[in-house]
């Protein structure tokens, strides 16, 4: 050998190229993990995403679907379009929904805009 030592953890027989590259991916690493138990850890202490405002129950039209991504919007009564994702969608499938389909839902307002919760065929007025 060149007399170099290797890295902690690694044979001293990589080439020094190799032990170079393995020990940027070990620093990725331990930063990631890092990262990780720092969200954990605010997350638990309720720093993670702020709270949202419920505000009742609308009905509105499913205006557009994106499938293939999970999400849609459907638009109210009053002509606002609302945001909802695919797991809101607890006694409907969200496969089998179409663009002017009538639903009810719960109106949040989330720190992004308004969202719809509980996504539900729509009951009458």
């Amino acid at each position: 050998m060149d007399g170099a030592q290797a890295p902690f953890g690694q044979p001293a027989s990589m080439p020094p190229a190799h032990r170079s590259e393995q020990g940027r991916t070990h620093t990725s690493l331990i930063r990631s993990t890092a990262v990780i138990a720092a969200g954990k850890a605010a997350m638990e202490a309720g720093l993670g995403r702020q709270s949202a405002e419920v505000l009742g129950m609308e009905n509105g039209t499913i205006k557009k679907l994106m499938k293939e991504r999970g999400f849609g919007f459907i638009k109210t009564g009053d002509g606002k379009e609302v945001f909802f994702h695919r797991s809101e969608c607890h006694q409907m499938d969200f496969d089998a929904l179409e663009p002017g389909q009538e639903v009810g839902f719960d109106l949040e307002i989330a720190p992004k805009g308004p969202r719809a919760k509980n996504l539900r065929p729509r009951t009458s007025d």
